[in-house]
């Protein structure tokens, strides 16, 4: 008689996660928030985003809609619904921020845009190390698609992704990976290893590390 045994290989960082509950549009600084505290730093979401977030708005000039580079600055305000939301080295400039004006608990970390990297990687040297990493997906995992069209201070044209959405990725067994998704009301979420690759392939792999 042959006994077949079932390896099942899982690492999993325990936790608390943020809701984003009257911050419609703020995933990434809410994802964000919750991977500070998690690491020992106090601060509130609102302090986040009101003293470190770079934002900037959208205007009209001669007929057409002017507004932010989501590389640069966060495109609108998290608080409003009409807002957009921003990448990884927008993210980057609020931690640099808060680093550079002194903020306890900032002087002994270190965060980095390692967007490019794939899953299995970010797994073996961040999750294994018991470091989550804020991953750019999609709101309830749906495909994005080409959303609001506008120009840039230069005149090119840019079009947001819609469905654009950050989680903090902090776990992952034999066929899921876990998210801490702000919009579940903070709740630690299993999507499918292939979904979660997917939605993350069509954001064009943006990811940050804060250790």
């Amino acid at each position: 008689i042959k006994t077949g045994i079932v390896f099942c290989i899982m690492a999993f960082i325990s936790m608390h996660g943020l809701s984003q509950d009257g911050i419609p549009t703020g995933c990434e600084s809410v994802s964000t928030v919750a991977l500070l505290q998690h690491l020992g730093i106090e601060i509130t979401i609102d302090e986040f985003i009101d003293n470190f977030l770079p934002c900037q708005g959208f205007y009209r000039q001669n007929g057409m809609l002017y507004g932010p580079d989501p590389n640069e600055y966060f495109a609108g305000n998290p608080y409003e619904t009409s807002s957009l939301g921003c990448y990884p080295d927008v993210i980057l400039k609020a931690l640099r921020e808060m680093k550079r004006s002194g903020y306890p608990g900032m002087e002994n970390l270190n965060f980095r845009n390692v967007s490019g990297t794939d899953l299995n990687t970010l797994i073996d040297f961040y999750i294994e190390n018991g470091h989550p990493v804020l991953l750019w997906v999609s709101i309830d995992m749906k495909k994005p698609y080409e959303g609001m069209k506008y120009r840039l201070e230069d005149g090119s044209l840019y079009t947001w992704t819609a469905q654009e959405h950050c989680t903090v990725l902090c776990g992952y067994d034999d066929s899921h990976y876990y998210l801490m998704d702000p919009l579940k009301n903070g709740e630690i979420m299993g999507y499918s290893k292939e979904l979660v690759e997917t939605r993350y392939n069509e954001m064009k792999k943006n990811a940050v590390v804060v250790f």
